[in-house]
């Protein structure tokens, strides 16, 4: 198994319905400090409805960068994509094989506890998904 990376960072927005009449929706913005991997918030177990995307950066001199995007509602993802940044031709082949094979891993499964194991190959991207996950929660969580 390869080292974990050296640096993964973590930049979140959650985009919610604006329920006044006539409203558009909202997007609210979340930039942890640059050695944060952790929101400000607590998970609670207890998601709300939403579209989350955070953007995680790892390697070992963070130079790749993954953006998920999650769709919640019921509890239960039921949308993801992944964008991928990748520094090296290596890193794209590895994103890509993961953005492809991410939803069938997640989608329509509960956020909560929500974890994959190494998918298409892709280690250190499959780690990012997982931490971004962590974040998600966080961000989605009722307090």
């Amino acid at each position: 198994m390869p080292p974990t990376p050296a640096i993964l960072r973590i930049r979140t927005s959650k985009t919610m319905p604006d329920n006044t009449a006539g409203g558009d929706a909202t997007t609210k913005n979340h930039a942890d400090d640059a050695n944060s991997t952790t929101s400000s918030k607590q998970d609670t177990g207890n998601y709300a409805d939403g579209d989350y995307s955070i953007n995680g950066q790892y390697g070992p001199v963070g130079e790749d960068t993954i953006d998920v995007h999650l769709t919640v509602k019921d509890q239960n993802v039921t949308a993801v994509k992944i964008v991928g940044h990748p520094f090296t031709s290596i890193s794209k082949k590895h994103q890509n094989d993961f953005a492809k094979a991410v939803p069938d891993a997640v989608v329509g499964k509960p956020l909560k506890d929500l974890k994959v194991d190494k998918l298409a190959g892709a280690s250190w991207t499959s780690e990012a998904f997982n931490k971004a996950l962590e974040v998600a929660r966080q961000e989605a969580s009722i307090q």
